[in-house]
């Protein structure tokens, strides 16, 4: 089980399906306030280790032992 200093924070696009920004928590709130829209509504989202839109680092190894 990972720890809360591992949670990645962004901030996701109902409309599109997609990762709009990424950042810390607060900063991601900041920019779901200035760019929420009924046309494209935005949610924050949180993302552990292992989990499909967590971003891991360029220098660490996927599951077959490759460099992202």
């Amino acid at each position: 089980m990972s720890n809360d200093s591992m949670v990645q924070y962004m901030v996701h696009n109902f409309r599109t399906e997609s990762v709009d920004f990424r950042g810390t928590e607060e900063e991601c709130i900041k920019y779901i306030n200035e760019h929420d829209t009924p046309e494209f509504p935005l949610e924050l989202y949180w993302a552990h280790p292992g989990e499909p839109h967590y971003k891991k680092e360029n220098n660490e190894l996927d599951e077959d032992g490759e460099l992202w």
